[in-house]
């Protein structure tokens, strides 16, 4: 009797957890602040950022732009050693200075929009973790964000006057 007991115990742990990643794989592997808080799992502080291109620089192509464009001129060597680290990124411009993200959480941004034409413009909404924030000094002082868990909260087009 004990034994069928356990087995039962253990069939229902087992279909827990089946459920449990289910709902996770549901969600492209994403928890919403709401499902965090119904399985008291800690919610990361997250920032809302402007990204002000759907289509992300190369890294390595920021990297040569900071080294060689006059805009960049007197840039915190330390901030380049760290971004030439970092290998496999994607840099965006927004509200905050630069935005870097990895191939995945780039993919959430890039194509989003609904238009493409001349004269217009976008801008592309995110909710983001910020983990380290460094700045680049010089002529033009920037912040360099790198990010991870990007979540895509929508787009504004708008267009200009000609």
């Amino acid at each position: 009797m004990k034994k069928i007991i356990s087995v039962i115990v253990f069939m229902l742990l087992l279909l827990l957890v089946f459920l449990f990643t289910a709902y996770v794989m549901d969600n492209e592997g994403h928890i919403n602040d709401n499902d965090a808080k119904m399985l008291n799992i800690p919610i990361e502080n997250k920032t809302e950022l402007t990204l002000y291109s759907n289509q992300p620089m190369n890294l390595t192509h920021f990297i040569y732009e900071i080294k060689h464009e006059k805009y960049f001129e007197g840039y915190d060597n330390e901030t380049l050693y760290w971004l030439k680290s970092l290998k496999q990124k994607d840099v965006y411009v927004s509200d905050k200075g630069f935005v870097l993200m990895d191939k995945i959480d780039s993919n959430k941004v890039a194509d989003k929009s609904d238009v493409e034409a001349t004269d217009t413009g976008y801008e592309y909404y995110i909710s983001c973790v910020v983990l380290k924030n460094c700045s680049l000094t010089g002529n033009n002082s920037r912040d360099v964000l790198l990010v991870n868990n990007v979540d895509y909260m929508g787009n504004r087009t708008f267009y200009y006057d000609v």
